[in-house]
């Protein structure tokens, strides 16, 4: 099934999948790696173009070397910080449409079997995207 995700939606979707550390059917935990892998390709696309960006608009030293200081890229002023958050911003809402691995309801019921762990509520809903009835 093909959804269309936002960038920022993506980060948000892949911290949810890599939170969810169960017993639970073989069926549910093939779709979590399967989606995570499918979800960490489109971010990796765009943490690369977010990095250009910041390199675009940073400060250089004398050897043309990105000046990074305590993990945060320098500026020489406040307009090229702003554009580089602005193109940044723009990035995170930028669609995708992201092929998702599909479970169905059945399949969250199985894990409140005893051979599972049980889903919490956080659980189910970083789930969510992926169930489809």
């Amino acid at each position: 099934m093909k959804i269309t995700l936002s960038i920022k939606d993506i980060e948000k979707q892949i911290n949810n999948l890599q939170s969810i550390n169960k017993k639970l059917p073989l069926k549910v935990n093939w779709a979590i790696v399967k989606n995570l892998k499918t979800l960490k390709a489109e971010h990796s696309c765009a943490e690369e173009l977010r990095i250009k960006i910041l390199e675009t608009y940073c400060m250089r030293d004398e050897k043309g070397n990105s000046i990074i200081e305590n993990g945060n890229y320098r500026f020489e002023n406040d307009a090229e910080a702003r554009t580089a958050v602005k193109q940044i911003e723009e990035l995170n809402m930028t669609t995708a449409e992201v092929d998702i691995c599909t479970i169905n309801i059945a399949d969250i019921e199985k894990c409140n079997g005893s051979d599972y762990e049980a889903l919490t509520t956080h659980d189910i809903e970083a789930l969510e995207f992926m169930i489809q009835e």
